[in-house]
């Protein structure tokens, strides 16, 4: 993605990822990637990365369509890496809260949730 190709302001946070795609047997990369996108798109940047190492056979719109909001990811990985078990269940049902109000309702995720906070 060019500084063109975006539609992001200037203070918005970005991010820029890049993977490589090493061969085993030879040691050589065979693929290298970087993908630069605004930090709201984590994951459609991500995807682009992945699409380029290996190309899927499920299409952009079903792919993003399983993933969460950022808002409930980023609690979702704060709650899995909380020091206590409070801590954990307060960050684990923020994003259960968030996630059920998203359109983009993904019941495998939050059931993993559930069951975390529930052995907590």
């Amino acid at each position: 993605m060019t500084p063109s190709d975006t539609s992001t302001s200037e203070s918005e946070p970005k991010t820029q990822k890049g993977r490589r795609s090493i061969a085993l047997d030879t040691g050589r990369v065979r693929t290298d990637v970087t993908v630069r996108g605004p930090l709201a798109q984590l994951f459609e940047t991500f995807e682009r990365i992945a699409r380029q190492l290996a190309p899927s056979a499920r299409s952009t719109d079903e792919v993003r369509r399983l993933q969460p909001p950022i808002a409930v990811f980023e609690n979702y990985i704060k709650g899995l890496l909380a020091e206590t078990p409070a801590t954990a269940i307060s960050y684990l049902n923020a994003a259960l809260k968030q996630q059920r109000a998203s359109k983009d309702f993904k019941d495998k995720e939050i059931a993993r949730a559930e069951d975390i906070a529930s052995h907590h």
